[in-house]
């Protein structure tokens, strides 16, 4: 559980920003032209974009726009007073405060694909407010994508000869008594 002190703000040009234990988790100017910049410094093209930190989402506004019909965006919020109010299919939202480590490992297992290219990113300051959570869930991640390379690459080295042995296989197959 995450300890917060959250104070709702309002930015130089008018929207809502958040601050959190002393922390802007938004532009104090522009929301919009920061969701902008980071989008499009994280945007990575059929990618699942796993994005550590919601605020008051306008990055995850600015993903869902941006995506061409491949990507997919998983947002893990450590905050229970942040709740996600986009509802959008290709987005999952995850709060982990409060769930076991064990429990998210597996929230995330079973959402994210294994056959889709992984890209981290994390909201501005979430690294900072939260960073246990933080640290825990970039080792998943890292934990998940070296297991996806290791997979991909026994695949690729061994599809010639599982290819070659199922052949062989096939020929006794055909030629071998049936069981009754």
């Amino acid at each position: 559980t995450v300890e917060v002190n959250i104070e709702q703000l309002v930015s130089k040009k008018g929207t809502p920003t958040l601050k959190v234990n002393g922390l802007y988790l938004h532009s104090r100017y522009d929301v919009d032209l920061e969701a902008e910049k980071f989008v499009r410094e994280n945007l990575k093209i059929n990618r699942i974009h796993i994005l550590f930190g919601n605020g008051l989402g306008y990055i995850t506004k600015k993903f869902l726009e941006s995506f061409s019909g491949n990507e997919k965006l998983i947002v893990i919020e450590p905050i229970l007073e942040i709740k996600n109010k986009i509802s959008n299919e290709n987005l999952e939202y995850i709060n982990i405060n409060g769930l076991s480590e064990e429990d998210i490992e597996k929230r995330l297992r079973n959402i994210i694909p294994t056959d889709k290219l992984v890209h981290f990113c994390c909201s501005p300051n979430y690294d900072k407010v939260c960073p246990q959570s933080f640290k825990f869930v970039l080792k998943m991640i890292k934990k998940y994508i070296s297991v996806q390379f290791v997979d991909s690459n026994t695949i690729n080295k061994m599809s010639n000869e599982w290819q070659r042995n199922y052949y062989f296989n096939l020929i006794h197959t055909c030629g071998g008594k049936t069981i009754e």
